[in-house]
């Protein structure tokens, strides 16, 4: 892939109310203790994400941006390897505890390889392959 592959275009945000609204209520859930993530096949060649945390959540501000920044950069590192393009909302738990990148991507990892959402990720040649 070329770097510019990589880039988080305004396109890749899912920020339209009725957009939304239309993944919550036609879309389908996976979850684990720390996230809730909503997720819609689209009709585009792109993937786009919403990611939403709650004041109640996390209350200082420097700390939920933090982890939307993190969220994002895991996105658009692995957008790659979703099996199609889908409208993603990201909904963190109230008993989210993860601090590091890595606990974040680790939990995302399995989250997404578990529903068989993402192609796993071949460790010796570091090259996605789908998923049986």
């Amino acid at each position: 892939m070329t770097p510019q592959d990589y880039r988080f275009r305004k396109y890749h945000r899912l920020h339209k109310k009725k957009e939304i609204k239309n993944v919550f209520d036609s879309g389908k859930s996976i979850a684990n203790k720390n996230f809730v993530i909503y997720f819609k096949e689209n009709n585009l060649w792109y993937s786009r994400i919403c990611i939403i945390i709650s004041k109640k959540t996390i209350k200082k501000s420097a700390r939920r941006n933090y982890i939307r920044r993190v969220i994002r950069e895991y996105f658009r590192l692995n957008r790659h390897r979703l099996i199609a393009a889908f409208d993603l909302i990201f909904i963190l738990r109230k008993d989210f505890e993860l601090e590091k990148y890595s606990d974040i991507e680790n939990s995302l990892n399995r989250l997404f390889a578990h529903n068989r959402l993402m192609m796993v990720l071949d460790k010796k040649t570091d090259v996605a392959k789908k998923d049986n």
